[in-house]
């Protein structure tokens, strides 16, 4: 059987109820990059966490289709952690010479 099989039951016929050693067993690929549980923020948290913005800038931004990424849920709305982070990654200055 190929290292690479995924078929269910795979490497469970050795008997021991443990997978042979050279079944690499199957998971989620990872998303996130420091395995963090994935949050969704609300209007306040995701200014709060961007610093000195009010709701009402964020608001604005949406309106204006510019700013960070957002969800729409019903009439929620909800700015996720990695698109806030993206967001102010995108609007980083680095001085010459600095990396």
């Amino acid at each position: 059987m190929p290292a690479n099989c995924h078929s269910i039951g795979a490497g469970y016929g050795n008997g021991t109820g443990f997978p042979a050693p050279n079944v690499v067993p199957m998971t989620k690929p990872d998303t996130e990059s420091d395995n963090a549980p994935r949050r969704n923020l609300s209007e306040q948290e995701a200014a709060d966490y961007l610093g000195v913005l009010s709701v009402r800038t964020l608001q604005d931004w949406r309106r204006k289709r510019t700013g960070p990424a957002y969800l729409r849920l019903g009439r929620r709305v909800a700015y996720p952690v990695r698109d806030l982070d993206a967001f102010l990654m995108s609007a980083r200055v680095a001085p010459k010479g600095a990396s």
